[in-house]
């Protein structure tokens, strides 16, 4: 049965209140709320939120958790932020105590410190974003004070590095945070950075640096350089990714006419490209024609051959004393490859035919034909059918996967990459085909709900009001309870867009699905006497190359935020008693400072667009 209308809604008002009734679980939780009003009556909307946030704050301070406080106050800094920043700071300062406690309290030889350590720098990110957000005076602050605790245990405790090796990379992410507000002190934390080697992301930085301060940018390049230089024996990530800065992706012609897009200087550039070229030609010999001995390295033969022809041109006009070097590696990597993998002719100015990490699509072909060849490169030859549109040979690769389980999975990717393809294509009939092909729900679910938006986009509501029921009902069949409340909430997010009713159905099937799959983990929790928010990196496997990710509770706890709070900016009084039926206090407060969140922001939007 579908409710629609305001009729409708208060159907749905009053179910809920009677499932309420028989969730024993919930009813504490509300006790002390005051009594509702609706918020939109005229002086009631901010009133209203503070005193649902004063009552959360007090339930904050309840929890036994330093990490879950720590957590909770944060995002209760950010909605007070909306309204008052003195209390959005004070709550800040609360959650960084919280977390500065919980690290103090970790004893040096505790069982999984590294990690823990790892955990509590993930959570402080967050904390400095959200802080960020709402008030960058703070923000700069805050990760000033941060700064200084890194650099001092730096000092103070050498073994630290080799316990986690975190810190310098949170330095980074700091200056990232602080780059809208403040570019010239996000250049000098990257710069501090730098101490204990090149961040992974440094490239991708200094370009969105150089958007807003060109001269910090390249301040923190040349210090980057410098140290890599001096390092002795610099490392081909370091340089490749300085290279990529300098460059910025200004390929032309086979590099023929490229300029240094950041404005460093020629002298620089030769500078690097000299390091380069010297790195590329030097490596040992069990990389030549050994690709199984070289899959630590930072470039396997192939790759490392591609990357110099593909760059030829650059060294030949900044670095021209490498390119004999470069010329004579090439060839002794190509020695040792076999067949179909000879050399690209060394022509200065002929475009790359193949990309770093490609093949020959004859090599591919011949190697997927082989009787010998792995399930791995089975799978891979697949997939590239399946993006090529070619089903009948990507079925055919798939049955030839011996491992059961393995070709089982394969098949899914497969009709899920046809599917998509079909959504792309607006042929909605191949979408049906392809999605029965599906054994997962919560992929079926996927697929219509991608309709659905392709439909929204071309504001065809009413078909996609359809589409967006069919995946409601896929995505309630899952068994994967992590998924299927992922796949909930994302439907809830659309279904927002759509009608009111409808959005308020499939907040209910989320709040059953959570509570109803996730109690087990709940009651464990509360028999332990502990009240904590898990571990925010997702646990993966991978299958033969293709990494498929199951939701962390801290993922889950996000989707829930953006769920709710779109939730919140349709009907404050229903998004709060929808809150009141969950389980878990965790995702209770989470889920109640969205609602809080939404509707202040509907609130703020209304009066701006009433304003004279």
């Amino acid at each position: 049965m579908r409710l629609s209308g305001v009729g409708g809604r208060s159907l749905l008002a009053g179910a809920m209140v009677l499932l309420a009734t028989l969730e024993v679980c919930a009813a504490p939780y509300r006790l002390g709320i005051p009594d509702r009003t609706r918020l939109d009556e005229d002086g009631e909307g901010p009133s209203r939120i503070e005193q649902t946030l004063e009552y959360l704050e007090g339930l904050i301070r309840s929890l036994s958790s330093e990490k879950s406080r720590s957590a909770k106050f944060a995002r209760l800094g950010e909605v007070w932020g909306m309204l008052d920043q003195a209390r959005a700071r004070e709550h800040f300062r609360e959650s960084v105590a919280e977390l500065r406690r919980m690290e103090a309290e970790l004893s040096p030889d505790a069982a999984g410190r590294a990690e823990s350590l790892e955990e509590m720098e993930t959570l402080r990110r967050s904390i400095l974003r959200r802080a960020a957000a709402v008030d960058p005076e703070l923000a700069r602050i805050l990760i000033e004070e941060e700064r200084d605790r890194i650099l001092r245990a730096h000092a103070l405790d050498p073994e630290m590095q080799s316990a986690w090796q975190g810190q310098d990379a949170a330095l980074i992410d700091y200056a990232e945070i602080l780059m809208e507000s403040d570019p010239e002190k996000a250049a000098s934390l990257a710069i501090d950075s730098l101490k204990n080697g090149l961040p992974e992301d440094l490239s991708s930085f200094l370009t969105n640096l150089w958007e807003s301060n060109p001269e910090g940018a390249n301040s923190v390049f040349e210090a980057a350089l410098q140290q890599t230089l001096e390092s002795g024996r610099p490392e081909l990530d370091a340089l490749m990714a300085l290279l990529d800065y300098v460059f910025q992706g200004a390929e032309t012609d086979g590099w023929t006419n490229a300029q240094p897009a950041s404005g460093i200087d020629a002298a620089t550039t030769a500078r690097l490209l000299n390091a380069l070229g010297a790195a590329l030609s030097s490596f040992p010999d069990s990389l030549q024609g050994n690709t199984a001995a070289s899959n630590e390295l930072t470039l396997g033969p192939e790759d490392r051959r591609d990357f110099i022809q593909d760059h030829m041109n650059l060294f030949m006009r900044y670095a021209p004393d490498q390119v004999a070097a470069l010329e004579s590696a090439v060839q002794r990597l190509a020695a040792g490859m076999g067949p179909g993998l000879e050399p690209k002719g060394l022509n200065p100015g002929s475009p790359a035919l193949r990309g770093r990490n490609g093949s020959d699509p004859g090599t591919r072909t011949r190697a997927a034909n082989s009787p010998s060849v792995s399930d791995q490169s089975l799978i891979q030859a697949a997939l590239q059918a399946s993006r090529e549109g070619d089903w009948s040979r990507a079925q055919q690769l798939t049955d030839r996967v011996r491992k059961a389980e393995s070709r089982g999975q394969a098949k899914e990717l497969v009709a899920l990459e046809f599917a998509m393809s079909a959504v792309r294509g607006d042929d909605f009939e191949r979408v049906r085909h392809f999605a029965s092909s599906l054994s997962e729900p919560t992929h079926r679910a996927e697929v219509f709900a991608a309709t659905a938006e392709r439909l929204i986009q071309q504001s065809r509501k009413d078909e996609a009001l359809g589409w967006m029921e069919d995946a409601v009902a896929e995505g309630s069949r899952s068994t994967a309870a992590p998924g299927k409340a992922r796949i909930l909430l994302s439907l809830l997010q659309m279904s927002a867009g759509l009608s009111v009713s409808k959005a308020f159905e499939v907040a209910q099937t989320v709040v059953l699905t959570l509570n109803r799959d996730d109690a087990p983990s709940e009651q464990a929790r509360r028999s332990s006497g502990k009240n904590t928010e898990p571990a925010g990196i997702a646990s993966k496997r991978t299958l033969d190359g293709q990494t498929i990710e199951r939701v962390s509770e801290t993922a889950l706890l996000e989707n829930l935020e953006a769920a709710f709070e779109r939730l919140g900016q349709l009907h404050f009084d229903d998004a709060i008693l929808m809150v009141s039926q969950l389980r878990s206090t965790d995702r209770k407060i989470v889920a109640e400072l969205a609602v809080c969140r939404g509707a202040l922001s509907n609130h703020a939007r209304k009066h701006k667009t009433s304003a004279p």
